[in-house]
């Protein structure tokens, strides 16, 4: 089994994640400037949108996130292909057991493929 064999590498660049917006923005300390991060590929329900109501499972995903995230240190990874018009760096989040936070969020149920 490939995942056994795996082995975290060490050398990674870990963040601190210093807020958590809601289940998929979060805010980073980035070498001493606090970046907001967008998730790549997924989407939670809205909890601080001024526009708009908060939606049906929201608090819960928020809930879990601040539980997964909050005071963590996570590792970044971009995708080229993904940008964001409001200004956020958009990035992948591993946990420092090197699970992919945005998987876990939507394998669970708390968020949903957004591409």
């Amino acid at each position: 089994d490939l995942a056994q064999n795996s082995v975290i590498p060490d050398d990674f660049k870990y963040y601190q994640v210093v807020e958590v917006v809601d289940g998929d923005t979060i805010k980073i300390d980035f070498d001493g400037s606090i970046e907001s991060i967008r998730l790549i590929g997924m989407d939670t329900p809205e909890t601080v949108d001024p526009r708009k109501p908060v939606q049906c499972f929201g608090e819960e995903a928020s809930k879990k996130a601040k539980e997964l995230l909050l005071n963590k240190k996570v590792r970044l990874e971009d995708d080229p292909t993904q940008y964001d018009k409001y200004g956020r760096l958009i990035k992948y989040v591993y946990l420092e057991n090197g699970e992919m936070y945005n998987k876990k969020m939507i394998e669970d149920g708390y968020a949903r493929i957004y591409i």
